[in-house]
């Protein structure tokens, strides 16, 4: 019976270890895939072509892949100008982009985006048109409404006057202000751990800006 409890504690003891050491181990690389964004013209349909990225982007999350290239495996640049017009009249009659690149391109975007930020980022687009029924992909900086977290997405809504900070809708109850001056539209990460309200109460202040980046 002892040596049943001593094994079974030299057992745990393992287990905690290893726990511990995958806890401390950083990730020091990143993952990058690289697909055709013709992958998604065996689809019938633009409900089945925005299911099929739907899956990819899932898929994509799951193994925490850091970049995603798309590129062109038809060769677009060295069909014939015939060829070019037939495959851009039938998407035009599918009612979606003539490119698949960029429809494909499009629904990824659109989904990595937090759900706070896509009517602020993303125009009404036929491409679109079914990505709303897709499952979240819930990554970890797609946080909730008012959730603590170190960094949160946000996205420029207005200059301050006097040119030295910005207002930034990062899904919170209230604007967020940074001491940057950004033009409206574009995508900001920004650095949450020393916010606090200001003065007059109606925004909180992030203590500085990590990242910002446009979509195209």
């Amino acid at each position: 019976m002892a040596e049943h409890k001593r094994k079974k504690n030299s057992q745990n003891i393992k287990h905690t270890k290893q726990k511990k050491i995958r806890s401390n181990t950083k990730k020091l690389y990143t993952v990058s895939i690289a697909l055709p964004g013709s992958i998604i013209d065996n689809a019938q349909s633009i409900e089945l072509k925005t299911y099929l990225a739907g899956q990819l982007a899932r898929s994509f999350a799951i193994f925490n892949v850091d970049e995603i290239v798309i590129f062109n495996e038809l060769g677009m640049q060295k069909s014939s100008q015939s060829q070019i017009d037939s495959h851009t009249k039938n998407k035009r009659e599918e009612g979606i982009s003539s490119d698949p690149n960029v429809f494909l391109a499009r629904i990824l975007q659109y989904l990595e985006t937090p759900q706070y930020l896509r009517k602020e980022l993303f125009p009404v687009h036929q491409d679109l048109t079914y990505a709303g029924l897709l499952n979240p992909l819930d990554c970890p900086h797609h946080v909730r409404k008012e959730e603590k977290s170190p960094f949160r997405e946000g996205v420029i809504i207005n200059k301050k006057s006097g040119g030295e900070t910005s207002l930034v809708n990062a899904g919170l109850s209230k604007h967020v202000i940074i001491d940057k001056s950004i033009k409206p539209g574009v995508r900001v990460t920004l650095d949450m751990g020393n916010y606090e309200t200001s003065k007059n109460g109606n925004n909180y202040f992030a203590s500085y800006l990590v990242y910002f980046y446009t979509i195209n």
